[in-house]
């Protein structure tokens, strides 16, 4: 089974190019293309529709992976919502102006946003704000996984994610095995260190702590 590869001619994608690949023109690679799919091709999407129960592969992977899926979207959201407000609040900015300067920004940002201005402003929060930190960016590595790779069906007919959506077909895939119990378990982590943010650093913000600039000796 031939697969196709179209590179630049520029030559800045010649480093993809493998010692295995061989150089055709357009008319053959439109010839190639035109022709019957083969047996084992035919087979091999026989084989993934009868996993996905008979439909259609393009509403892949099955309901109760894309219910999971949306758990974990709308609880991590809610997350980087407090994320936001925290960064908004160590700033000494209301939510308005908060949002001019973070509206665009991602998770990975706010972060290290955070973690400056909690090392600026409240440096007895600090070793809190690494730690949950650390973890915060681990849970989105993890989300990344489920909502932004390509979901196929595994050699035993189960759910698995490969490559990322953005990443060329000749990329090097990472298949992995997935399981609902993980991806829910992920879903509600996001709860859960939403709920250390809030008391770790949001509320001894709200009680008083003192956030005015703060000098290193």
């Amino acid at each position: 089974m031939w697969h196709i590869h179209a590179f630049e001619t520029d030559g800045s994608q010649d480093a993809y190019i493998s010692k295995d690949m061989t150089p055709i023109s357009e008319t053959e690679a439109d010839e190639i293309r035109a022709q019957p799919p083969s047996p084992e091709y035919q087979k091999k999407i026989a084989e993934g529709i009868e996993a996905l129960g008979g439909r259609n592969g393009a509403r892949y992977p099955p309901k109760e992976f894309k219910e999971a899926i949306g758990h974990i979207c709308v609880n991590s959201a809610h997350h980087e919502v407090t994320l936001r407000t925290v960064v908004w609040l160590v700033s000494g900015l209301d939510s308005e102006t908060g949002m001019a300067f973070t509206g665009n920004a991602r998770y990975s940002d706010l972060l290290d946003t955070l973690k400056a201005l909690v090392e600026l402003r409240v440096p007895l929060l600090m070793t809190e704000t690494r730690e949950l930190c650390g973890r915060i960016k681990g849970l989105y590595a993890e989300r990344a996984k489920y909502v932004h790779r390509l979901w196929m069906v595994g050699p035993d007919k189960q759910p698995i994610v490969t490559k990322a959506f953005l990443e060329r077909s000749f990329a090097k895939s990472d298949d992995q095995q997935v399981s609902l119990e993980k991806m829910y378990d992920l879903a509600e982590s996001f709860l859960n260190i939403e709920g250390e943010l809030n008391s770790k650093i949001f509320a001894p913000l709200l009680k008083g702590h003192n956030i005015s600039p703060h000098k290193k000796k």
